[in-house]
């Protein structure tokens, strides 16, 4: 009983996390927090200016 429920278990994790990995580039979506921190400073609205150039859908706001 202990085996069958650990496979079980182990096949319900396996199957789970292999959908972790399926999502395609049309799902996904890149999201610019603090703009292109990378670049310049962040919060900055040149650096939500180049984020947005960069092709990033989702900038967040800054009060």
């Amino acid at each position: 009983m202990k085996m069958k429920l650990t496979a079980l278990m182990s096949g319900m994790i396996l199957s789970s996390s292999a959908l972790c990995f399926s999502a395609t580039a049309a799902d996904k979506m890149v999201i610019a927090h603090r703009g292109a921190s990378g670049y310049l400073p962040e919060h900055t609205l040149p650096a939500k200016a180049m984020a947005y150039a960069q092709g990033r859908i989702t900038l967040s706001k800054t009060w």
